[in-house]
C-alpha cells in the first residue's frame, strides 16, 4: 500500500470520529454553560419553558449547521486525496511506460551510433584494414578520403555520433527520473536531484531558449523518496519555465538552494505574469488554472508530495507582473 493511499484510507477512518469528538464537545458545553446563565437571570416558570424551547431549536440549527460543515470539510479533504492518488498511479503507469519505450529505443539507437562510428573510421582514415580492402578493389584510397573531406562526410557522421550519444544521455535521464525504486524514504542530496530534474527539462524544445540561474549551495542530505521528490521538483520547474516563455523578455528562472536551520530550502523564481491575489488563494486545489491548454495539476501534486508524504512546506509568493517565487523547505 502506498504513502497516499494509507492517507486516504486514515482519513477515511478518522471522519466519523472528528465529527463525534466535535458534536459532543459542543453539546456539553452548551448544556453545561447555557442551562447556568438561563437559571441565572429568568425566574418565571413559564417565559423559562419558551426560551428552552427556542434555544432547542437554535442548538438543532447550529449542531445541524456545523455537522454539515464539519462532513463537508472531510469530504472535500479526501477528494482532493483521492484525486492525487488517482494522479500518482497515473503518472507511474506512464513512467512505467516510458522506462520501457526507452530500453526498446535504446537499441537500435546503439546500432546507428555504432555504425556511423565504423563508417567514418573506413571512409576517413588510412588503416590496414582499409589499405587492403581498397588494394583488393582497385580502389584510391587517398582519393577516397580527399573525396571525404570534400563533401564533409567526416562532420556529417560526427554529427550523427554526437547526435545518437546525446540522446542515449537523453533516455538515460528519462529512465532514472522514472525509475520507481523501492518507495522507502533513503538519505539523499537533494542538490543531484534538482540538477538532473533541470538537466531533463532543458532537453525540451520549448525549454530551450530558457536560461536557468543556479545557487546551489553545499547542504546536508535529507531523507526523501526519491522518484515522489523529483516528481515534485519537475512540476515547479516546469510551472516556473513556462512561465518565463513569451513574455516579450529575456526568459530566465533563478534557482537556489540553501541550508536553513534543520533543513534545506529551495527557491524557484521567474519573471512571468504572476497571479493575483484569487489566482494565488486557489492555486493547490486539483484542475484550476490560469493557462489555456494546462490541467492544473501539477502544483497540487508538488504540494501534496512535499507537504504530506515529506511533512515539509511549500509557499508560493506571486503579484501581477512581477513573477513568481517558490519556496519549498525540506527538514532534516
Amino acid at each position: 500500500m502506498s504513502q497516499i493511499q494509507s492517507l486516504l484510507l486514515k482519513r477515511r477512518e478518522n471522519i466519523p470520529f472528528r465529527v463525534s469528538l466535535v458534536y459532543a464537545f459542543f453539546s456539553i458545553v452548551w448544556i453545561a454553560f447555557s442551562d447556568r446563565i438561563l437559571l441565572a437571570i429568568i425566574d418565571n416558570v413559564e417565559l423559562m419553558t419558551t426560551v428552552q424551547t427556542a434555544k432547542g431549536w437554535l442548538f438543532i440549527t447550529v449542531t445541524t449547521l456545523l455537522i454539515f460543515y464539519l462532513l463537508k470539510k472531510e469530504i472535500s479533504e479526501v477528494k482532493k486525496i483521492e484525486e492525487a492518488l488517482i494522479l500518482s498511479e497515473k503518472m507511474l503507469s506512464i513512467s512505467h511506460l516510458a522506462s520501457g519505450m526507452a530500453n526498446q529505443i535504446n537499441n537500435p539507437l546503439a546500432g546507428i551510433v555504432q555504425n556511423a562510428q565504423i563508417l567514418r573510421n573506413r571512409l576517413t582514415e588510412v588503416g590496414q584494414s582499409n589499405i587492403r580492402a581498397a588494394e583488393e578493389t582497385g580502389v584510391d584510397l587517398e582519393k577516397v578520403i580527399e573525396y571525404a573531406e570534400k563533401r564533409e562526410i567526416a562532420r556529417i557522421l560526427n554529427s550523427i555520433v554526437e547526435s545518437g550519444k546525446n540522446a542515449s544521455d537523453l533516455i538515460e535521464r528519462m529512465m532514472d527520473f522514472s525509475h520507481e525504486g523501492s518507495r522507502q524514504k533513503v538519505m539523499v542530496n537533494p542538490s543531484g536531484l534538482l540538477n538532473s530534474t533541470i538537466d531533463l527539462l532543458k532537453q525540451e524544445i520549448r525549454f530551450g531558449k530558457v536560461e536557468v540561474f543556479r545557487e546551489i549551495a553545499e547542504v546536508p542530505p535529507i531523507p526523501c523518496d526519491v522518484q515522489k521528490l523529483k516528481h515534485a521538483f519537475y512540476h515547479i520547474l516546469s510551472n516556473a519555465m513556462e512561465a518565463s516563455v513569451g513574455q516579450g523578455i529575456e526568459p530566465g528562472v533563478w534557482v537556489e538552494m540553501t541550508a536553513q536551520g534543520k533543513g534545506v530550502e529551495i527557491s524557484v523564481t521567474d519573471k512571468g505574469a504572476g497571479m493575483t491575489e484569487k489566482d494565488l488563494s486557489r492555486i493547490y486545489d486539483p484542475f484550476y488554472t490560469t493557462k489555456s491548454g494546462a490541467m492544473g495539476i501539477g502544483l497540487p501534486i508538488a504540494n501534496f508530495i512535499i507537504t504530506e508524504i515529506h511533512k515539509g512546506k511549500l509557499t508560493v509568493y506571486s503579484h501581477p507582473g512581477r513573477g513568481c517565487r517558490v519556496v519549498i523547505f525540506m527538514p532534516q
